[in-house]
């Protein structure tokens, strides 16, 4: 099923003006963020900071089953 901006925003932003609660990892220049929806979806976001300081996210996708083991029980990606 597709991502919808809604829910890579409830993982950036947080849900319901709650702090967002998300796992991030960097290399290089690019960052893997691992979060949950407001609907409990766990996704991988795949981006890249750009220049002006913002974050291009460029690949969002389901978490697969080890990394969702991982996320759930709070460990580092």
């Amino acid at each position: 099923r597709g991502i919808s901006q809604v829910e890579v925003e409830d993982i950036l932003f947080g849900i319901d003006g709650e702090d967002p609660d998300y796992v991030l990892s960097r290399d290089g220049d690019y960052f893997t963020i691992y979060g949950q929806t407001g609907k409990g979806r766990l996704l991988k976001l795949v981006g890249e900071l750009r220049e002006d300081g913002r974050l291009r996210v460029f690949s969002a996708i389901d978490m697969d089953a080890k990394e969702k083991r991982l996320f759930q029980k709070g460990r580092r990606m």
